[in-house]
């Protein structure tokens, strides 16, 4: 039960008008990508460098971004919609959304519990639109309820954090409940 991907290499540049991502756009529970890298840019209304939406149970390891992402509604270096854990996960490209809901470094919108074990966000994140969701964060733009309770672990952002109209943040923007953060920086 469950998909793996593992040592992949995509390049190239990818458009849509729902979700992408540069390896994958959505699976449901249990996907496991290990070792894989992106260098193909990707534009759609919500898209990411690897995956655009993993649900409950995911992991992503030893993964990277280095290409550019652009979503109309929101976008992500490495997971636009994701439940699970990430571990040793860089972004290098630069993130931008144009809508209404967030841009980050790692993950755009968590929809469960997770853990983020050395997470690095060196590409420049952008947020363009003026709301109340929208905003801009170097490793997590929001948590979707109070159920969903972060635990971040020697994450760091080194890129260049810009809200146009709305809010920004070096680490995670919005937690509607609790988190647990250790040696993170920005």
């Amino acid at each position: 039960e469950g998909l793996t991907l593992e040592n992949i290499v995509v390049t190239g540049e990818i458009n849509a008008t729902s979700y992408a991502g540069g390896l994958l756009c959505v699976y449901g529970i249990n996907a496991t990508i290990k070792n894989c890298e992106n260098r193909a840019s990707v534009n759609a209304n919500r898209a990411a460098g690897i995956a655009a939406w993993l649900e409950s149970g995911a992991i992503l390891e030893n993964v990277t971004n280095n290409a550019d992402i652009t979503g109309a509604v929101s976008a992500a270096g490495i997971a636009n919609r994701f439940a699970g854990s990430i571990k040793n996960t860089t972004n290098n490209g630069e993130i931008t959304a144009e809508g209404s809901m967030p841009s980050a470094g790692i993950v755009a919108v968590l929809y469960g519990t997770s853990t983020f074990d050395y997470c690095y966000n060196y590409g420049k994140v952008v947020s363009k639109y003026n709301g109340a969701n929208a905003s801009a964060a170097g490793i997590l733009g929001q948590a979707s309820s109070t159920s969903n309770k972060p635990t971040f672990n020697y994450c760091a952002n080194f890129g260049e954090i810009v809200a146009e109209q709305s809010h920004a943040s070096g680490i995670f923007y919005s937690l509607y409940g609790s988190a647990t953060a250790n040696y993170c920086y920005n």
